[in-house]
Order: structure tokens, then sequence, then C-alpha cells
């Protein structure tokens, strides 16, 4: 069901088309427009949204496991050490949320998860790269701990973004391609289950010239601060790994890796 209103800025309407939607953008302005229960909130302008590289755009279609739905908008996020990705709202025609990664050519795609998450207790700061943890029943290896930062936005999402704050997540893989997220920015922490996947799986087409990127098989690395082995769990989904060795985090691009600052050195069991 869609909603309209009065843009506070220009006077333009303003449509939200899916009920989810808390935030859309003015098509006359370009302002960020909020819902709230005393009216439409002017979220300011944000003119720094970067071009999808493989041509994705709000309001495009898609199916995921058999269930249509609707890219309305997404959020342009920035990591620490450089770099940025791109998260895509997906409106589901069962009334559900699904998030459409997009991270220099590798796709993911993500829905909430409501089930508890295997262990005694768990947190941002206990989950140390290379720790393990059950989810739904699938043994995943932590591939990340880092902060994440909104720094743009565009179409309609289900939440207000706070730009320019750092929020806290973890990374996780599994060997059958499946991912999960930790998302530490509230105050009890959400997660997201899903897999690796194509554009062509979900029925969409790549922009003219571009094609899914391709997989990357490495079967180890060599830490570029200490020169130790370095194991992929998932070979065609690392795009962060650290060193066993000495806690060094190193960024996957390509065959090529670069290393991006040395961690504290785990001690909890390794997958």
């Amino acid at each position: 069901m869609s909603a309209e209103g009065t843009c506070p800025s220009c006077g333009g309407q303003v449509t939200f088309r899916f009920a989810h939607a808390f935030v859309a953008q003015c098509t006359f302005c370009g302002s960020s427009i909020a819902r709230t229960d005393r009216g439409l909130k002017d979220l300011g302008k944000r003119s720094d949204v970067v071009a999808s590289e493989a041509g994705l755009e709000p309001y495009r279609k898609g199916s995921y496991k058999g269930i249509p739905f609707t890219l309305m908008g997404r959020c342009v996020l920035g990591h620490p050490k450089g770099g940025r990705w791109s998260e895509w709202y997906a409106a589901m025609e069962d009334g559900s949320i699904g998030w459409l990664a997009e991270a220099q050519g590798v796709f993911s795609f993500s829905h909430e998860s409501r089930a508890q998450v295997d262990g005694a207790s768990y947190s941002y700061e206990t989950l140390a790269p290379g720790t393990s943890l059950v989810i739904e029943g699938t043994k995943y290896a932590v591939a990340e701990r880092s902060t994440k930062r909104i720094i743009a936005a565009e179409g309609e999402l289900p939440y207000e973004p706070v730009f320019d704050h750092d929020e806290l997540f973890v990374d996780l893989v599994a060997p059958g391609g499946e991912v999960a997220t930790l998302d530490f920015s509230g105050p009890n922490a959400v997660v997201y289950v899903g897999r690796r996947i194509l554009l062509t799986d979900l029925g969409m087409d790549v922009r003219e010239g571009r094609i899914d990127a391709p997989a990357v098989r490495t079967a180890a690395l060599a830490c570029g601060n200490c020169g130790g082995a370095i194991k992929l769990h998932v070979p065609d989904a690392a795009r962060r790994v650290t060193c066993g060795s000495c806690g060094s985090l190193h960024e996957v691009e390509g065959h090529q890796f670069r290393i991006l600052e040395t961690l504290a050195q785990s001690t909890l069991p390794i997958l």
C-alpha cells in the first residue's frame, strides 16, 4: 500500500510505494524525506551517491527463491579502511524485507533471521575473526569484525538512515556459500542470513559490458606482515581474511591482496 505527502523542502509530492518504507527521496529537490507520527521530516540532501557498478537502480524487479521483489532503494556504506559498498532494500511480494549487497562485483542476498544463535553468549568484542558461530543449524566462521557508516542513500528505505555515524557489524561465511551478518547498531544484535548469488540468479540483467565477477579460487596466501600461510575457508566468497599467526587483516581483490591492519590475535577455536 502506497502513501503520499508533500515535501517539507520544496512542496513537491513524495510517494512511499511500499508499506515498510519510512524514507523516500523527493524526485523534485532530491531531499531525503522521512515518515514520522508527526508528519514528514526533511533529512536533507546527500549528493555523494555513487553509481552501481552493475547498473542497478531503484524499482528494478527480480525474484529470490521464487518470491518476486522490487529494489526500492539503497544505502551506500563506507569502510573505515577505505572502500564503499551498497546495500539494496528489496521489498518482497510476501511482505518481508530482503537485502541485496553489492561490493566490488560480488553480490549476496540476505534477510533478517529470528532464529536463536547457538552459544552461551556472544558480543561484538568476543566474535574475533576466525571464531565460529552456529546460526539456524549452519556453522559459520567470522570473516570480519569492523565498523561501517552510511554516507549516502537513495530511493525508499525501511528505516531512517543516520549518516556519518559508526555502526558495529560482524560478517560471517560458511563453506556452502552461505553468509551472515550480525548488526550491532542497535541495543540488541540483529542477525541476517543469506548466500552469495549472481544477478542472473535473481532474474536480473547486468549492465551491458559488465558480467558478474568471476570466482577467485586461491588455495593459500602468504601474510604480508609475517609471511605465514593464510587459509581461505571459502575462496570464492572471501573478501577480507585474517592471518592466524599474527592477526593481520588483508583485503582480497581479484588475485591480489593487501594488508589493512594488524589485529589482536584470537585465542578462540578456529572453524
